[in-house]
């Protein structure tokens, strides 16, 4: 019959071989994943794209344009006299037009005279209060752009670019908005 200690020391060497075990297995798995994940988060280095925006560029994308796709657009009209009037548009052309209309206004390049060299004139405030737009456009995965449209300014309030306006600009976007919202 075995002693004491002898048991005792067998005991030990197995727990002391099943460990150098889990420790191989375990280094072998550390020696394959890492390299693994590291190529695999490297892809975007090789080929440019970013992995994590395709989802959902293809989902709010159509037809490989590189702007949303707009369900609907709602118009809030504030003045001074009658308060606010909200207009909401769920025609996919009307909301298109208005959407590109804003955005040929962003896109153009000369600038308004009166801003442009930081000296423009004052002028005096007239005589009917200034009436402010807010154009809110939903995609259709509920992605929202805010527009405050103003006198004198356009501002995305989402992305906070600003673009200067002159009142030739103001009243064909203000007529359009109007004819929008009239046949809405």
């Amino acid at each position: 019959m075995r002693s004491l200690e002898e048991c005792k020391n067998e005991v030990y060497l197995r727990s002391e071989k099943r460990i150098r075990k889990r420790r191989q297995v375990r280094s072998r798995v550390l020696a394959l994943c890492i390299p693994l994940c590291l190529a695999v988060l490297s892809i975007p280095l090789f080929t440019g794209r970013n992995l994590k925006s395709e989802p959902k560029e293809i989902a709010g994308m159509a037809n490989g344009n590189a702007q949303p796709i707009y369900t609907s657009a709602e118009i809030h009209r504030t003045d001074g006299t009658d308060g606010d009037t909200a207009q909401t548009i769920l025609e996919p052309e009307k909301v298109e037009r208005l959407y590109w209309a804003i955005q040929d206004l962003y896109a153009r390049e000369e600038a308004c005279p009166e801003i442009s060299d930081g000296k423009g004139s004052i002028e005096s405030q007239p005589a009917e209060p200034p009436q402010t737009y807010r154009i809110i456009f939903q995609s259709q995965d509920h992605e929202q752009v805010c527009y405050l449209l103003t006198e004198n300014s356009l501002i995305n309030e989402v992305t906070g670019e600003y673009t200067a306006l002159t009142q030739a600009q103001f009243e064909k976007l203000q007529a359009l908005l109007a004819d929008q919202a009239s046949g809405a």
